[in-house]
This record gives C-alpha cells, sequence and structure tokens, in this order.
C-alpha cells in the first residue's frame, strides 16, 4: 500500500469522462476513474468553495465528528471487473485500537479525505490494475482538459450562479462568476 497525494481532476476525452490523478512519491501518477457530478465536487472541495448550506460529504464530516469518530485515512482498496472500491477509515478518540471500515466509491473517499486532511493510500495491486487500463488521460495536457470540458462545466457553473442570484447568496455568487471567468480567459489563449 503506498500513499497518495490528490493532484487534479481531470477529463478523458476518448471516454468522455474524468478522472482523479493522484501522485505517488511524487514520481507516478494513477487516475482513478469518477462521474461528472463527483469531478464537479471534488473540484469544488479542493478549490475550497464553502455554501450555506451542507453537501452529503459535510453532512457526514459531521456525523463523524459527533459520534467523536476522527478520520485517520482512506483506502483506494480494491479493483474487481472495473468497478474500483475504496473504505474510509475510522479511529475513536479516546480508542486508537477502536476502528470502523467504511465502504464507499473512490470519488467519496476521495472528497472525504480532502475535507477532512485525511491521507489516501492505495493498494499496490490495484495501481497494477490501473497502470495496465485503457484510462488514457494521462497523455492529455490541461488545454485538452479545458477545451473538451469547458461547455458542460460553464453549463453547470451558470446553473450554480442562477441558484445563488435566486436565493441572495452574493458572495457565491461573486466566486461562481470569477470561476466562469477563469475558464473563458484559459479558452482565449
Amino acid at each position: 500500500m503506498k500513499q497518495a497525494k490528490f493532484l487534479k481532476v481531470k477529463y478523458n476525452p476518448p471516454s468522455k469522462s474524468y478522472a482523479v490523478h493522484l501522485s505517488i512519491n511524487s514520481d507516478k501518477n494513477v487516475a482513478i476513474p469518477v462521474g461528472t457530478e463527483a469531478a464537479n465536487t471534488i473540484s469544488m472541495a479542493y478549490n475550497g468553495n464553502s455554501f450555506p448550506r451542507p453537501f452529503t460529504h459535510d453532512i457526514l464530516l459531521d456525523i463523524i465528528h459527533n459520534l467523536d469518530f476522527e478520520i485517520s485515512k482512506v483506502i483506494i482498496s480494491d479493483i474487481k471487473n472495473g468497478t474500483i472500491f475504496s473504505k474510509i477509515v475510522l479511529n475513536k478518540h479516546d480508542h486508537k485500537n477502536h476502528e470502523l471500515v467504511i465502504d464507499c466509491r473512490p470519488s467519496d473517499a476521495i472528497i472525504v479525505a480532502i475535507k477532512s486532511g485525511a491521507t489516501i493510500f492505495i493498494e499496490d495491486h490495484v495501481m497494477q490494475k490501473l497502470d495496465h487500463s485503457d484510462i488514457d488521460v494521462l497523455t492529455y495536457t490541461n488545454s485538452d482538459n479545458i477545451s473538451n470540458t469547458s461547455h458542460e462545466l460553464v453549463e453547470n457553473l451558470y446553473s450554480a450562479l442562477e441558484k445563488a442570484i435566486d436565493n441572495e447568496e452574493y458572495e457565491i455568487a461573486a466566486k461562481i462568476r470569477d470561476q466562469i471567468k477563469q475558464i473563458d480567459k484559459k479558452l482565449e489563449e
């Protein structure tokens, strides 16, 4: 099992899907496929975007802390028939040997790790299988990523902007507007 660090979310044009890039020992990258909604949520978590109402992952973290547990780590634990499995490992604050393991999707594990500051681990056999898969996101540049995902991402951002304005959440609306401007600027380059 190796420690991994979140790098970025990237679009995979051939499959029209997203992948989370994790760095292993600074010399190896692994791509974990995720859905569009998870890709957006992971990006928002990494960028530290906050909203007036909690998202599902925020509720989960609040429950964990209120039950006096802490997240010790998340593990990308297995891959079977193309499905990747993950675990969130919890420890009771006052009993380090009281461990609780929760099965989850890799995208949920990564979001929880980002939001809680927990360490991400990936099992060696999962890395090997991903190395031999047809996920080819590592060969695309950021400009490819931006141009291929910009339409959908901007649509999602405009929807979020409209909702924030309707709810009179003007600080959030300003942040979303700034994200749209950043994408537009990168597209012009």
